[in-house]
């Protein structure tokens, strides 16, 4: 193996084990902190006003693959409006640490609601695929979901 190539992977190394110390170094604050956010954000209401989304995933599921006529559904992550800078501060804080194995997730997750966007099964609690973009964009009342 060329020297060159060495160096190159100890440096990277170092360069990673260097962060991932830094990120142990601010455990104790960054707990701290999402544990104020979580409360914030646990105590907002739910039921009345704007929910916004804070995440979007998309579904990985096989079932697609043998139905090519249904596009994956699109699972959206919404809090109020009230709470949204603190949500995505939170979700910014766990995000940090997904490497972590001593941050604590558990005590640190807080409430959510989730939409299915799918133009399939369109179950109360599910919004058709064409509304993801503009819940994205604007957002729900509440009382819609």
């Amino acid at each position: 193996m060329p020297e060159s190539f060495k160096q190159r992977i100890f440096s990277k190394a170092t360069e990673l084990l260097e962060e991932r110390l830094d990120i142990g170094s601010d455990r104790q604050a960054d707990t701290f902190r999402a544990l104020k956010l979580k409360d914030i954000i646990n105590k907002a209401d739910f039921n009345h006003g704007k929910l916004v989304v804070i995440k979007v995933k998309n579904s990985h599921s096989k079932w697609y693959s043998h139905n090519p006529e249904y596009a994956p559904s699109v699972y959206l992550t919404l809090v109020p409006k009230t709470v949204e800078n603190e949500a995505l501060e939170l979700q910014k804080i766990r995000k940090k640490h997904q490497d972590d194995p001593k941050f604590d997730f558990k005590k640190t997750s807080y409430r959510t609601k989730e939409l299915r966007c799918a133009d399939h099964n369109d179950d109360i609690g599910h919004a058709d695929i064409a509304d993801a973009d503009y819940i994205m964009k604007y957002g729900i009342d509440a009382e819609n979901l």
